[in-house]
């Protein structure tokens, strides 16, 4: 989901500038000051040069196209030595000396083991937040910007966050006297909730024009960050349509062959508006291989047929575009003409919990709307392979070989279907090993215990128990020893806006000791529109009784494509058939006439018929 692009009228400027000025900070700009990064591993446990080698034996999903039909190996293992994968070995060959070997050296295993999940759209400084169940049938993304909800539901917790910290003696660590900031802990919250489904690689991670201090290097890689050494990947979050936004530079950086690739939300709706933004794109000429177009919901079959023959990607957030629009990219058109398709959860207000439940979504769509025409390898090259290509990832993750890092997932063999529904059917009680650049992070709890013994918790749901290990003795992650328990009860005592908390942690009443009336004004004037306080998302999916029940009676969904229903009960043991009831009657659509919501610096209509090359000033939109 895009976030503010620009203000609205003038006669709204005191509501908007309260949402557009700050967030067309936060995912509008141009990310080519991030820094690139040296390699860096944790270096407190398997990932380390001083690590005996890992064995994972069971199926084993390569995604490997050199292979043939010979990509799923059964009864096999995969060797990792450090950060990388040193071998994938067929069943009956033997296992280097030394080697730790997992579940178990003899016998059988149920394993599957799987690349890493590779999550290509997320928004993980808004993944405090509940699903939002209220929303109106949109035409275009630029609607729902100045929606009241907007602010009370998904900003203002967010903005809360990014200037909170809290006294190291909180999380019991040092140094005595310093602060730990927020937005760090949320963001490693939103990793939590990735790793534990298999993510191994997200996206979306911003605050601000920097990554804050405990996102980056240590769990679930970020897009948005520099990888293996180096920074290729590109973003601006519907920055062809903020004024600044200079084409030329970034083609330039795309013919000196700089970047790899380019990720740009577009396309969000299903109006005419939203189909010229594809225009604007070919005349600032960005419709081109580096270009990875998130949402494409408006898109048409010759623009979807011009992205293929150019190598163009697209990455779909399926439940996200369904709850607001009430219709999906044209994913199948896409496949067909070859266009490389990949699957994002988009944030958790209005999206998937995780990419378990994404595929999920994916696989009833593909029953019910796209009769069975991907097949269970299509559904998990969304989020292996095909997002590692996008990216320019592919010698790197998203395959199981030689050579590539040990970004690896393990989940439960079914006793029926296919191996690739180890994957698709699995819960989050299904993911039995997380590891990432050889690190394991996320497990059973008797595994993770055989691995790092001291250097792990446990946590759990639903009858099931894990551990994770979130900390890290990297001096690039300020804190790196706070829990995730301390995080997570951190974060839920922060959304309910006490006026102690808010006194104590939130720095702008904290610097100015505000109490009583001040801190009640100063509050009024930060978010005019109230903070009200709620309870954190729950991690796993089958806590979550909001989003399941959403899934299945939302009428934007029920009513998509003549009758959808996502009733994921069945899943996480709550059913044993899918079931939706009745069919509500079909929401009156909020069209862009009745409530336009926030308007585009540069309107894509006039933005398509423009001069964008040369070397003179850009072309002004009109006023």
């Amino acid at each position: 989901m895009a976030v503010v692009l620009a203000a609205g009228c003038a006669s709204e400027a005191p509501e908007q500038s309260d949402t557009g000025a700050h967030d067309q900070i936060d995912d509008a700009f141009d990310d080519d000051g991030i820094p690139v990064e040296p390699e860096e591993v944790k270096a407190d446990g398997w990932g380390s040069t001083s690590s005996p080698p890992l064995v994972l034996r069971g199926t084993i999903i390569t995604m490997d196209e050199a292979r043939g039909t010979q990509d799923v190996i059964e009864n096999g293992a995969v060797v990792v030595e450090g950060t990388k994968i040193k071998a994938v070995l067929k069943a009956g060959e033997a296992f280097p000396a030394n080697a730790t070997v997992l579940p178990s050296a003899t016998g059988t295993s149920d394993w599957v083991i799987t690349p890493g999940l590779i999550n290509s759209h997320n928004h993980l400084a808004y993944s405090t937040a509940r699903i939002y169940r209220e929303l109106p049938l949109y035409e275009n993304t630029y609607q729902w910007r100045d929606e009241k909800y907007y602010d009370t539901h998904i900003q203002y917790p967010k903005k809360v966050f990014a200037s909170s910290s809290g006294p190291t003696s909180e999380f019991a660590v040092g140094p005595a006297g310093a602060r730990v900031p927020y937005d760090g802990l949320v963001g490693r919250f939103g990793e939590v909730k990735e790793l534990v489904s298999g993510t191994t690689t997200t996206q979306g991670s911003y605050f601000g024009t920097a990554v804050p201090n405990g996102y980056g290097n240590h769990l679930v890689r970020n897009l948005d960050w520099s990888n293996f050494g180096q920074k290729r990947v590109s973003q601006q979050s519907l920055g062809i349509l903020v004024e600044s936004f200079d084409p030329r530079k970034l083609i330039a950086r795309m013919d000196a062959k700089s970047i790899d690739a380019w990720l740009v939300h577009l396309l969000e709706g299903t109006d005419q508006e939203s189909r010229d933004e594809f225009d604007c794109l070919r005349a600032m000429g960005l419709v081109r291989k580096e270009t990875v177009l998130i949402h494409g919901t408006a898109l048409t079959r010759e623009q979807l047929t011009e992205m293929g023959r150019v190598g163009a990607k697209l990455i779909a957030s399926p439940t996200d575009n369904l709850l607001y629009y009430g219709t999906v990219a044209d994913i199948k058109t896409a496949w067909q003409v070859g266009v490389n398709v990949s699957i994002g959860t988009d944030w958790s207000s209005a999206g998937s919990k995780n990419l378990l439940v994404e595929l999920k979504v994916l696989d009833l769509l593909n029953k019910q709307i796209y009769g069975k025409f991907f097949s269970d390898r299509d559904m998990l090259k969304m989020v292996t392979s095909n997002p590692a290509d996008a990216v320019g990832f592919t010698t790197k993750v998203g395959r199981i070989k030689a050579g590539l890092y040990a970004d690896l997932a393990v989940y439960t063999r079914r006793s029926t279907g296919s191996a690739y529904r180890a994957v698709i059917d699995g819960t989050e009680a299904d993911v039995r090993l997380v590891v990432i650049g050889g690190d394991p992070l996320y497990g059973d709890a008797a595994v993770m215990k055989k691995l790092k013994p001291t250097d792990s918790e446990t946590m759990g749901a639903c009858g099931f128990e894990k551990a994770i290990d979130i900390t890290t003795t990297s001096s690039k992650t300020g804190y790196g020893n706070i829990t995730f328990a301390q995080v997570r009860d951190a974060l839920d005592e922060g959304l309910k806006f006490q006026s102690g908390w808010l006194q104590s942690h939130w720095e702008p009443a904290r610097a100015g000791a505000w109490t009583g009336a001040a801190l009640t004004s100063g509050l009024k004037k930060a978010f005019p529109k109230g903070l009200s306080t709620r309870n954190i998302d729950p991690v796993y999916m089958c806590e979550d009784a909001d989003l399941m029940a959403e899934l299945r009676t939302d009428a934007n969904i029920r009513t998509a494509f003549n009758g959808v229903c996502l009733d994921l009960r069945p899943w996480y043991g709550q059913g044993v058939r899918t079931s939706c009831n009745a069919m509500p009657a079909k929401p009156a659509k909020l069209t862009v006439a009745q409530h336009p919501g926030t308007i585009p610096q540069r309107p894509p209509a006039w933005c398509a018929g423009q001069n964008w090359s040369g070397t003179g000033a850009l072309p002004k939109p009109p006023r």
